[in-house]
C-alpha cells in the first residue's frame, strides 16, 4: 500500500490499518466543512481506482455536471450519480476530486471530449481535525 493510502486510513495505536473513511466524489476542491485542519493530496488514477473498488468505503457523488460524471466514469470505471446536493465535509469523509485543468466560465457547458482535451488531475481532500 502506498504512502497516500496509508495517510488517509484509520489506524490503531500500533499503526495497523482498520479501515478507510467514507468517500465523497467532487468536481472542486473547496473547503465546505467549516473550521478544521484540511489536507489536499495529489492522487494517481491507481489510488482513486483502489479507493473506489477495494477500500470498502461507502461512496456518494456530489458531481453536479453530467459531462464531468461521464469523464469520471470513463477514466475510473466507476459511474457516479449526477447530483446538485451540497457537500459538507467532516473528518469521517474524504473527497475524491476530479479537477479540470481550466476553469469554465459561469454557465458554460463542455462536452466530454472538450473536458478530456482540457485535462484533469485527481486530488484527495481530507479533514483531519474539527472544532
Amino acid at each position: 500500500m502506498n504512502e497516500l493510502l496509508y495517510k488517509i486510513a484509520y489506524c490503531d495505536n500500533r499503526g495497523d490499518i482498520q479501515g478507510f473513511p467514507d468517500i465523497a466524489l467532487l468536481n472542486a476542491n473547496i473547503i465546505t466543512g467549516g473550521e478544521g485542519t484540511y489536507y489536499l493530496h495529489e492522487a494517481t488514477l491507481e489510488d482513486v481506482k483502489w479507493l473506489l473498488k477495494d477500500s470498502g468505503s461507502s461512496i456518494k457523488s456530489y458531481i453536479g455536471h453530467e459531462s464531468t460524471a461521464n469523464v469520471f466514469h470513463e477514466v475510473t470505471g466507476y459511474k457516479p450519480e449526477v447530483t446538485r446536493e451540497q457537500f459538507v465535509q467532516d473528518w469521517r469523509t474524504i473527497g475524491i476530486v476530479l479537477q479540470m485543468n481550466a476553469r469554465l466560465n459561469e454557465g458554460e457547458m463542455r462536452t466530454e471530449e472538450q473536458l478530456r482535451e482540457i485535462g484533469y488531475n485527481f486530488w484527495i481532500l481530507e479533514k483531519k481535525y474539527q472544532k
